[in-house]
């Protein structure tokens, strides 16, 4: 596993709200538009070695995490320095190394760059201080295991749904939903089937992706 030398070097990215926002033409991101953050990216430890790199054509895997990276960091957009520095300076200094750590590693290990997205939402509602670590992790490692044509399904889960779906059997391995029951159908030929509902996970990310309009 991967590890910054310094925390400050991670959280350093998110703190600097005075960037050019990422410009995006669906989920890619130029190199042009990484210069928008070059000079912070080139100060991080690997991080910097890989934009050289990546710049030169290499390790395609690492220019895709730094492209992930951008990803996120557009996405977590939305908080003011004032927030930023109290969520900082309310972290005990072990909190802060195993947040950059998951964080960094979770974005490079996830398989879609989408997910940096919606990892960069989650981080903004814990700056915000509207979740707390623990629940911002446990969303983000939902995230990082989840399919992200299941997740966009979340929303028919609001109310009880009966259904015999792969997508709901995989919401509610992922801790997203309820099994509220089986459904035996009737005489009309209704099969039935498991009856689902979000549970409060669910429904707290439900809330996160719903106010980013990740579902329109």
């Amino acid at each position: 596993m991967w590890k910054v030398s310094s925390n400050e070097d991670f959280f350093s990215l998110t703190k600097n709200q005075n960037k050019e926002k990422l410009k995006q033409n669906g989920l890619e991101i130029t190199m042009d538009v990484i210069g928008d953050w070059e000079d912070i990216l080139h100060k991080l430890p690997y991080i910097g070695s890989v934009l050289k790199l990546a710049k030169a054509g290499l390790m395609i895997r690492d220019f895709q995490f730094i492209k992930k990276v951008c990803l996120f960091l557009n996405s977590s957009n939305g908080y003011d320095d004032d927030e930023f520095n109290q969520f900082y300076n309310g972290l005990k200094e072990k909190d802060k190394i195993r947040i950059s750590d998951f964080l960094i590693n979770t974005i490079l290990n996830i398989d879609e760059n989408a997910k940096a997205e919606i990892i960069g939402y989650i981080y903004k509602h814990r700056v915000k201080k509207q979740i707390d670590d623990d629940m911002m992790i446990r969303l983000c490692a939902i995230v990082n295991r989840c399919h992200l044509s299941d997740l966009k399904e979340l929303p028919f889960y609001i109310r009880k749904k009966t259904t015999q779906s792969y997508a709901a059997d995989n919401l509610f391995s992922l801790g997203l939903l309820a099994n509220i029951g089986i459904d035996g159908g009737n005489v009309y030929l209704d099969s039935g089937g498991i009856i689902y509902q979000q549970n409060q996970i669910g429904e707290l990310l439900y809330k996160i992706l719903d106010n980013e309009r990740f579902f329109d």
